[in-house]
């Protein structure tokens, strides 16, 4: 009973501080790549809207952002290339923050009824 307890409380202490890192990811500017497709971007962040410059181009998607725990939030698109909207009209992008650093994050996303699981790193730069 005494160990049960004990783990009970270390993970109440790794779910607090897993949170509190998440917090300063809510706002910023971020850049992200994947080298294995020649993609990078930058994300510019506010608790409700994020927009997306890919780099090198004048693309650009515009999302809103939902929080829906300290460390989860979703995506809905509502700006972007005519194709992508299409894509991702009525479908929510589900990203799930499963580590922080200092000045970076891992994710999860998923989009659901599509397979689909992406993993990511995002940096933070500001």
């Amino acid at each position: 009973m005494k160990h049960l307890l004990f783990f009970a409380l270390l993970n109440s202490f790794f779910s607090i501080t897993a949170q509190e890192n998440c917090e300063k990811f809510k706002n910023g500017t971020f850049k992200m790549s994947d080298p294995a497709i020649n993609f990078a971007c930058t994300i510019t962040r506010n608790d409700s809207i994020q927009v997306e410059k890919i780099d090198g181009t004048n693309q650009q998607s515009t999302y809103r952002v939902k929080w829906t725990s300290p460390c989860a939030y979703e995506l809905q698109m509502v700006e972007g290339n005519p194709d992508a909207v299409a894509f991702y009209k009525d479908k929510i992008l589900k990203v799930n923050i499963i580590s922080t650093e200092e000045d970076n994050y891992t994710y999860e996303a998923r989009i659901d009824g599509i397979e689909f699981v992406s993993t990511q790193t995002i940096y933070k730069v500001e």
